[in-house]
């Protein structure tokens, strides 16, 4: 066996996060680790190359080729070169100083120095080919990237070394099903080409699969959504919109630009839900950022309740904010690592001024328990994140709620929850919904309608 784990379990204090799981991996092996979101899946492959979180400690065994694994250099020595993870939120794992480019090759460097240039520039271009990644994009910073191509670059490092192991964290997560299936495509000829052992953890009963072995860790819920009905809008008002609104990609000092928005005309009425597909790198997100006030516009207006927030004076605009909320695709990135849960949530009541609701009781909403309110978003998983990047979100009580892949690291069940619990919200308060899927069954549950984005414009 290349890989054993025996009664390997995470605790933060007297609480157990995960497990206990016992597993075996061989060489050419794949093994699918599924459960439903919190169920452990994520803290057990970190407990298992020893990348736990501060306050977080694992108990239980881990050997490679048997030899027992217990100690910081042990795991260093293996991280990368034999053991590689792919991690479920792609874009904190990048460095976002760095190009694209310098990242691959800072990677080859360490864990391949015998290689010449010429063969470390074959072996990165081979990674990208792998992974169905322009080299256009070599000279881009991480957030140049959409979300599914930041996943896909962040899987071209991981395979750059060429590990014995991988282990890969819902590496489809962010991708839309066309690059989704691509992707698993290639990641599973790669390990059959590559003879290696692959750990793979997901939600996606398709992808379980077409593993060897399927490792349960939690029943979970496996919950269809509903569809929603059409219906006549009550309000005729726009809440958000664009008008010709253009952003682009800055890539060099000499100031080469690549579109992201070209000319795109959107609105949201009072009331109204409405759904955003397209593949991965389409401009989905960047709209979303650029309504959202996040993105500089090079052309065009981004107006909220008929104001141009472009225009604003800066106090002006703080008023508006919370009115306008975003759960972002990746929960991580905006959440504040050395905040506990309830500062985090006081502060999006204090900076809305709201009194009412308590903001504990939105764990609770979003089907978390009270007791996390003490933890930090480290020593949640994906999925928790994500449900509280929801909470955070609509404890200021907004008008507009923009979705960027909201349920993209839940399991059915807590998908199926997550939605319902947006259609009742957006329903009692008459809220305004953008939501970005990749998901059709998502959009046709919450969305009024549905528009198309290719090539940075609506279609």
């Amino acid at each position: 066996m290349s890989l054993r784990v025996d009664e390997l379990s995470v605790r933060s204090g007297a609480h157990r996060l995960a497990g206990p799981v016992s597993l075996e991996l061989a060489q050419g092996e794949t093994l699918a680790l599924v459960g439903a979101s919190g169920s452990g899946k994520s803290l057990t492959a970190r407990a298992l190359l020893g990348l736990l979180p501060p306050g977080l400690v694992a108990q239980g065994a881990v050997a490679w080729r048997g030899a027992k694994l217990d100690s910081e250099a042990g795991f260093r020595r293996l991280r990368g070169a034999q053991l590689a993870y792919v991690f479920q939120d792609a874009a904190s794992n990048l460095h976002p100083l760095k190009r694209l480019a310098t990242q691959l090759h800072e990677c080859s460097i360490v864990h391949r120095p015998a290689l010449s240039r010429a063969a470390r520039d074959e072996a990165i271009a081979a990674a990208l080919a792998a992974v169905r990644l322009d080299r256009s994009l070599l000279q881009r910073y991480p957030h140049e990237l959409s979300g599914g191509q930041r996943q896909r670059a962040l899987l071209a490092l991981t395979l750059l070394p060429e590990p014995s192991v991988l282990i890969a964290d819902e590496p489809t997560s962010a991708l839309d099903a066309t690059l989704a299936g691509e992707t698993l495509d290639l990641l599973f000829a790669e390990v059959r080409r590559r003879g290696m052992a692959l750990l793979l953890i997901t939600h996606d009963a398709t992808a379980a699969g077409r593993c060897h072995r399927r490792l349960q860790l939690d029943a979970g819920a496996h919950t269809s959504l509903p569809i929603r009905q059409p219906r006549a809008l009550h309000r005729e008002d726009v809440a958000i919109e664009s008008t010709q609104l253009s952003v682009v990609h800055r890539k060099r000092w000499w100031r080469q630009e690549a579109a992201a928005l070209d000319r795109v005309d959107f609105s949201v009425h009072r009331c109204e839900r409405v759904g955003v597909h397209g593949e991965s790198g389409s401009g989905k997100s960047t709209l979303a950022m650029a309504l959202l006030g996040l993105k500089p516009i090079v052309a065009g207006d981004v107006r909220w309740f008929g104001q141009a927030i472009h225009r604003l004076p800066a106090r002006a605009l703080r008023r508006l904010r919370p009115r306008v909320q975003m759960v972002f695709q990746d929960p991580y990135r905006s959440l504040n690592p050395v905040q506990r849960i309830d500062a985090l949530l006081d502060e999006a009541r204090s900076c809305a001024h709201q009194s009412g609701r308590d903001a504990r009781s939105w764990l609770t909403a979003v089907g978390l328990e009270v007791d996390m309110a003490q933890r930090y978003p480290s020593q949640l998983s994906g999925g928790q994140r994500q449900r509280l990047a929801l909470a955070r979100a609509l404890a200021t009580e907004p008008e507009v709620l923009i979705c960027d892949e909201a349920t993209s690291a839940l399991d059915a069940g807590n998908e199926a929850r997550i939605v319902a619990l947006i259609d009742q919200l957006a329903e009692e308060r008459e809220l305004s919904l953008l939501l970005i899927s990749h998901s059709a069954a998502v959009s046709a549950a919450l969305c009024d309608r549905v528009v198309r984005m290719a090539g940075g414009r609506v279609v």
